[in-house]
């Protein structure tokens, strides 16, 4: 028996597809700097319970199939974020071994940039470039452990809620996920697939579940890469979503620092090439070298480091071992040494106005996603985290603070059932992921039901930033041409370890909560 509420959902979206046109794909190459790639614009309705109103417009990118008597058909991709773009994404990604060559002969690999991100009609949350980087070069990762940098950091949220009133439109009331699912059939449709293949990373996990679960018998392969636990991203499990943020009731603080942990073991194998390992005991470097931060800012060669900023520095880092945690190791030794380090990771933080990435992660999960209200629960829950998980929790605690003050409700979201789906799903999982940890892949698989795991005992965020694995390739190339899935308890191991460990160096791994 299904509720009221998700009766009607299910009669609006009956009435939208009845009276859904879909126009053709004019596709042209889209220049120079994106050799071999193809470029269109879709039209799609901003608000789809009035599917002839006001229509905002989508920029589509494509690498067509290799070989294309072998074709399939398209293999539509998610990067994640949410306010990660597609445009941009596939061509960093299209030819690298996250799409192996094999899938790259027999799909085109398609995809976008979604509603109010990037090339597509966006959100803009301010007036101008420099009032854009003015506001976010001066917004912590999170308030520092007193009372005056909570408060200014609660007005500092609040003031961009105000912003994105001002300057962003009305389609800043329909930025949820569901929103972005019914586009993507509408994308699904103007390709000319009679079902989906799809394959989503992180975020983008919740938008292949979102489209399972809203057009179940329009699926004809998910993979699911990096997955939240999709109850407790939507509405959290018993009482979270007015006590508990959005990460703090994933557990990314406790993946976060599991992973830290892995960082730890590793740096130590490698010896002298991860120069944190010098003198050993690297949880206690880092210990003593995040009280340092709390004190005072860690300066080295001009460059400050307060804890905040530290805490974010440490934990980007951790998704991407093959590219990051050899510098991460030179970075720390540097820091704890007080020596100038050689170069740092601005992480973007000052890019140009036409990446509008921060506004849209705020805006999709304030709308997405239930979270508390009174801003004495984040006060609270701030200390607890920080005494639990120094650096990590409190940074969750935080992420993203505007949803207590956001001016609107995307009244179209989705929270559930998760079980609808006709067709399997693959759900591929790190083992030692920081962003999106194994034990909300697990719940996922449970709560889609329709779905089977597939973990990689690997350190790393999707197979974005995770080391390669063949294992986990073949399976996923099975499942994309064929639809076989692994058989239950699989667990695929990765092929390579950074600072050119061996695969035998690894050391003895934590159990796996498998479903």
């Amino acid at each position: 028996m299904i509720s009221r509420a998700f009766a009607a959902t299910l009669f609006l979206l009956a009435t939208l597809a009845a009276g859904a046109t879909t126009s053709p794909l004019h596709w042209a190459d889209c220049g120079t700097d994106f050799a071999g790639f193809q470029c269109a614009t879709m039209t799609v309705p901003m608000d789809y319970r009035q599917p002839h109103g006001r229509q905002i417009s989508l920029a589509l990118i494509r690498l067509p199939a290799a070989r294309p008597e072998e074709r399939i058909g398209s293999l539509v991709t998610n990067f994640g974020g949410p306010g990660a773009d597609g445009y941009r994404s596939l061509r960093k990604f299209a030819r690298t071994a996250t799409f192996p060559q094999a899938v790259r002969d027999r799909f085109d690999l398609v995809s976008f940039d979604p509603r109010g991100i990037g090339r597509s009609t966006p959100i803009n949350c301010f007036s101008s470039d420099a009032e854009q980087q003015a506001y976010f070069s001066q917004l912590p990762n999170f308030p520092d452990l007193n009372r005056a940098a909570e408060l200014r950091f609660y007005r500092q949220a609040a003031e961009l809620s105000r912003r994105c009133e001002q300057h962003a439109g009305p389609l800043l009331a329909h930025m949820s996920t569901a929103n972005v699912a019914r586009d993507l059939d509408r994308l699904r449709q103007a390709l000319g697939d009679d079902r989906l293949t799809y394959q989503g990373f992180s975020y983008g996990t919740v938008v292949g579940a979102t489209y399972a679960n809203l057009f179940p018998t329009k699926v004809r392969a998910i993979i699911l890469d990096g997955t939240l636990d999709m109850v407790g991203n939507a509405v959290g499990h018993g009482d979270e979503g007015s006590t508990l943020s959005i990460g703090t009731r994933q557990g990314v603080a406790d993946a976060g620092q599991e992973v830290l942990s892995q960082f730890f073991l590793l740096c130590a194998k490698a010896g002298a090439p991860c120069p944190f390992s010098a003198g050993g005991d690297l949880p206690g470097k880092w210990t003593h070298l995040l009280a340092e931060a709390k004190r005072a800012p860690v300066t080295s060669g001009g460059i400050t480091y307060d804890y905040p900023t530290l805490s974010g520095e440490v934990y980007n880092d951790l998704t991407a071992p093959m590219l990051d945690w050899p510098t991460l190791g030179t970075l720390l030794q540097q820091l704890y040494d007080k020596s100038a380090p050689s170069t740092v990771d601005s992480d973007d933080q000052n890019s140009a106005y036409q990446d509008n990435g921060s506004e849209a992660y705020v805006a999709v999960q304030c709308e997405d996603a239930a979270a508390p209200k009174r801003l004495s629960t984040y006060t609270t829950l701030g200390k607890s985290e920080d005494a639990r998980i120094p650096a990590f929790g409190r940074m969750q605690v935080f992420d993203p603070m505007p949803c207590p003050t956001w001016p609107v409700v995307d009244r179209d979201r989705f929270v559930g059932p998760w079980n609808r789906s006709a067709s399997p799903i693959l759900v591929v999982n790190s083992t030692h992921d920081p962003s999106t940890p194994l034990s909300g892949a697990v719940k996922a698989v449970a709560q889609l039901q329709n779905a089977r795991l597939l973990p990689v005992e690997a350190a790393g965020h999707t197979a974005l930033f995770r080391p390669r694995s063949v294992c986990a390739d073949a399976y996923e190339l099975a499942y994309l041409t064929a639809q076989t899935l692994p058989a239950p308890g699989t667990i695929c191991p990765s092929d390579e370890l950074p600072w050119g460990l061996s695969a035998n160096e690894r050391g003895a791994a934590p159990p796996h909560p498998l479903a």
